[in-house]
Protein backbone atom coordinates (compact mmCIF):
# COMPACT_ATOMS: atom_id res chain seq x y z
CA UNK A 1 0.00 0.00 0.00
CA UNK A 2 2.86 2.33 0.02
CA UNK A 3 2.96 4.40 -1.99
CA UNK A 4 -0.78 4.22 -3.04
CA UNK A 5 -3.82 6.38 -3.26
CA UNK A 6 -6.48 6.06 -1.05
CA UNK A 7 -10.06 8.00 -0.28
CA UNK A 8 -10.53 8.57 3.25
CA UNK A 9 -13.47 10.40 4.64
CA UNK A 10 -11.13 12.68 6.53
CA UNK A 11 -12.45 13.95 10.33
CA UNK A 12 -14.17 10.38 11.13
CA UNK A 13 -13.94 7.35 12.66
CA UNK A 14 -13.04 6.16 9.70
CA UNK A 15 -9.82 7.65 9.17
CA UNK A 16 -9.10 7.02 12.46
CA UNK A 17 -9.50 3.34 11.48
CA UNK A 18 -7.67 3.87 8.62
CA UNK A 19 -4.37 5.45 10.20
CA UNK A 20 -4.68 2.46 13.47
CA UNK A 21 -4.76 -0.04 10.51
CA UNK A 22 -1.98 0.87 8.48
CA UNK A 23 0.30 1.35 12.25
CA UNK A 24 -0.87 -2.35 12.30
CA UNK A 25 0.26 -3.69 8.52
CA UNK A 26 3.76 -1.07 9.73
CA UNK A 27 2.61 0.96 6.18
CA UNK A 28 3.93 4.44 6.01
CA UNK A 29 1.07 6.96 5.34
CA UNK A 30 3.77 9.76 4.25
CA UNK A 31 4.11 7.71 1.26
CA UNK A 32 0.70 7.48 0.38
CA UNK A 33 -1.29 9.94 -1.43
CA UNK A 34 -4.69 10.30 1.23
CA UNK A 35 -7.38 11.82 -0.68
CA UNK A 36 -10.33 13.44 1.41
CA UNK A 37 -13.74 11.82 -0.11
CA UNK A 38 -17.15 10.46 1.29
CA UNK A 39 -17.89 7.19 1.15
CA UNK A 40 -19.66 7.01 -1.80
CA UNK A 41 -17.20 9.21 -3.90
CA UNK A 42 -14.82 6.73 -2.60
CA UNK A 43 -16.68 3.67 -3.36
CA UNK A 44 -17.03 5.96 -7.61
CA UNK A 45 -13.31 6.48 -7.34
CA UNK A 46 -12.11 2.84 -6.67
CA UNK A 47 -14.65 1.44 -9.02
CA UNK A 48 -13.18 3.51 -12.14
CA UNK A 49 -10.31 2.89 -10.86
CA UNK A 50 -9.00 6.19 -9.75
CA UNK A 51 -7.77 5.41 -6.26
CA UNK A 52 -6.27 1.73 -4.74
CA UNK A 53 -7.84 1.73 -1.73
CA UNK A 54 -11.28 3.54 -0.11
CA UNK A 55 -12.77 3.26 3.25
CA UNK A 56 -16.40 3.85 3.96
CA UNK A 57 -19.54 2.23 4.91
CA UNK A 58 -23.16 1.32 4.78
CA UNK A 59 -24.38 1.07 0.98
CA UNK A 60 -20.77 2.61 -0.40
CA UNK A 61 -19.05 -0.12 1.59
CA UNK A 62 -21.00 -2.64 -0.38
CA UNK A 63 -19.93 -0.78 -3.67
CA UNK A 64 -16.51 -0.92 -2.48
CA UNK A 65 -16.75 -4.81 -2.51
CA UNK A 66 -17.38 -5.00 -6.06
CA UNK A 67 -14.12 -3.87 -6.85
CA UNK A 68 -11.82 -4.32 -4.08
CA UNK A 69 -11.17 -6.64 -1.38
CA UNK A 70 -11.71 -6.33 2.47
CA UNK A 71 -8.12 -5.69 4.25
CA UNK A 72 -9.33 -7.17 7.52
CA UNK A 73 -12.97 -8.37 8.66
CA UNK A 74 -14.50 -6.53 11.33
CA UNK A 75 -13.80 -9.58 14.14
CA UNK A 76 -9.79 -9.42 13.09
CA UNK A 77 -9.84 -5.71 13.48
CA UNK A 78 -11.52 -6.43 17.03
CA UNK A 79 -9.24 -8.73 17.41
CA UNK A 80 -6.51 -6.39 17.51
CA UNK A 81 -8.23 -4.00 19.33
CA UNK A 82 -9.45 -1.62 16.44
CA UNK A 83 -13.03 -1.73 16.94
CA UNK A 84 -16.22 -0.56 15.35
CA UNK A 85 -19.72 -0.07 16.49
CA UNK A 86 -22.88 2.38 16.54
CA UNK A 87 -24.26 3.23 19.67
CA UNK A 88 -27.63 4.94 20.20
CA UNK A 89 -26.53 7.84 22.54
CA UNK A 90 -28.95 10.74 24.78
CA UNK A 91 -28.22 13.55 27.16
CA UNK A 92 -27.69 12.77 30.71
CA UNK A 93 -30.50 15.17 31.52
CA UNK A 94 -32.78 13.17 28.93
CA UNK A 95 -31.61 9.89 30.74
CA UNK A 96 -31.90 11.54 33.88
CA UNK A 97 -35.27 12.79 33.63
CA UNK A 98 -36.99 10.20 31.59
CA UNK A 99 -35.55 6.94 33.14
CA UNK A 100 -38.55 4.93 32.41
CA UNK A 101 -38.75 5.51 28.58
CA UNK A 102 -35.16 5.14 28.84
CA UNK A 103 -35.22 1.78 30.65
CA UNK A 104 -38.24 0.54 28.37
CA UNK A 105 -36.28 1.40 24.86
CA UNK A 106 -32.72 -0.27 26.29
CA UNK A 107 -35.34 -3.26 27.16
CA UNK A 108 -37.08 -3.33 23.71
CA UNK A 109 -33.65 -2.82 21.75
CA UNK A 110 -32.57 -5.91 23.39
CA UNK A 111 -35.46 -8.11 22.93
CA UNK A 112 -35.41 -7.00 19.00
CA UNK A 113 -31.84 -7.95 19.09
CA UNK A 114 -32.32 -11.12 20.63
CA UNK A 115 -34.72 -11.76 18.54
CA UNK A 116 -32.72 -11.31 15.31
CA UNK A 117 -30.10 -13.48 16.26
CA UNK A 118 -32.23 -16.35 17.34
CA UNK A 119 -32.87 -16.71 13.72
CA UNK A 120 -35.91 -18.17 13.65
CA UNK A 121 -38.33 -14.89 12.83
CA UNK A 122 -35.28 -13.41 9.77
CA UNK A 123 -37.83 -12.63 7.01
CA UNK A 124 -40.33 -11.66 9.58
CA UNK A 125 -38.21 -9.02 10.78
CA UNK A 126 -36.36 -8.40 7.56
CA UNK A 127 -39.33 -7.38 5.87
CA UNK A 128 -39.99 -4.67 8.40
CA UNK A 129 -36.43 -3.27 8.52
CA UNK A 130 -36.32 -3.00 4.59
CA UNK A 131 -39.57 -1.31 4.70
CA UNK A 132 -38.67 1.35 7.09
CA UNK A 133 -34.93 1.87 5.75
CA UNK A 134 -36.25 2.38 2.10
CA UNK A 135 -33.91 -0.45 0.73
CA UNK A 136 -35.08 -3.71 -1.15
CA UNK A 137 -35.55 -6.95 1.27
CA UNK A 138 -32.40 -8.04 -0.45
CA UNK A 139 -30.37 -4.97 -0.07
CA UNK A 140 -30.92 -4.51 3.42
CA UNK A 141 -30.21 -8.47 4.19
CA UNK A 142 -26.89 -8.04 3.00
CA UNK A 143 -26.22 -4.51 4.62
CA UNK A 144 -27.49 -5.94 7.95
CA UNK A 145 -25.61 -9.24 8.05
CA UNK A 146 -22.25 -7.16 8.14
CA UNK A 147 -23.80 -6.04 11.75
CA UNK A 148 -22.92 -8.26 14.95
CA UNK A 149 -26.02 -7.57 17.60
CA UNK A 150 -24.53 -8.13 20.95
CA UNK A 151 -26.24 -9.26 23.79
CA UNK A 152 -26.39 -7.82 26.96
CA UNK A 153 -24.24 -9.22 29.06
CA UNK A 154 -21.77 -9.24 25.99
CA UNK A 155 -22.53 -5.42 26.25
CA UNK A 156 -21.94 -4.82 29.90
CA UNK A 157 -18.52 -7.17 29.36
CA UNK A 158 -14.76 -5.58 29.84
CA UNK A 159 -14.56 -6.03 26.16
CA UNK A 160 -17.22 -3.79 25.62
CA UNK A 161 -19.20 -1.15 27.32
CA UNK A 162 -17.88 -2.38 30.47
CA UNK A 163 -14.92 -0.99 29.83
CA UNK A 164 -12.74 -1.17 26.37
CA UNK A 165 -15.03 1.14 24.42
CA UNK A 166 -14.74 3.95 27.17
CA UNK A 167 -10.50 3.78 26.68
CA UNK A 168 -11.08 3.42 22.79
CA UNK A 169 -13.27 6.74 23.14
CA UNK A 170 -10.53 8.72 24.55
CA UNK A 171 -7.96 7.72 22.51
CA UNK A 172 -10.24 8.79 19.24
CA UNK A 173 -11.07 12.15 20.93
CA UNK A 174 -7.26 12.82 21.61
CA UNK A 175 -6.57 11.60 18.18
CA UNK A 176 -9.48 14.22 16.77
CA UNK A 177 -8.15 17.01 18.59
CA UNK A 178 -4.75 16.34 17.84
CA UNK A 179 -6.04 16.78 13.82
CA UNK A 180 -7.82 19.97 14.94
CA UNK A 181 -11.35 18.22 13.99
CA UNK A 182 -12.35 19.36 17.78
CA UNK A 183 -10.84 22.19 19.48
CA UNK A 184 -11.10 20.39 22.76
CA UNK A 185 -12.26 17.26 24.58
CA UNK A 186 -13.21 15.73 28.22
CA UNK A 187 -10.31 14.04 30.34
CA UNK A 188 -12.50 11.23 30.01
CA UNK A 189 -15.28 9.79 28.06
CA UNK A 190 -15.23 7.14 29.60
CA UNK A 191 -16.36 8.25 32.52
CA UNK A 192 -19.50 9.36 30.59
CA UNK A 193 -20.83 6.13 29.96
CA UNK A 194 -23.82 4.70 32.23
CA UNK A 195 -24.60 0.88 31.89
CA UNK A 196 -27.63 0.93 34.62
CA UNK A 197 -30.51 0.92 32.48
CA UNK A 198 -28.76 -2.41 30.77
CA UNK A 199 -27.49 -3.93 33.72
CA UNK A 200 -31.59 -3.34 34.73
CA UNK A 201 -32.21 -5.28 31.79
CA UNK A 202 -30.21 -8.14 32.94
CA UNK A 203 -31.61 -8.40 36.40
CA UNK A 204 -28.15 -6.92 37.88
Amino acid sequence: LEGKRVAVPMGTGAQYTFLQLMGYLKVDTSTMSIVDMAPAEGAAALSQGNVDMACGWGGALARMREFGNVLLTGAEKEAIGILSFDLITTTGDFAAGQPRLLADFVAVTAQANAAWNAGDRRDEMLSVIARDAGMETAVAGDTIDDFVFLSVDQLLSDAWLGGRVGTYLDGAAEFFRENGTVPEILPSYAALIDTGPLADVAGR
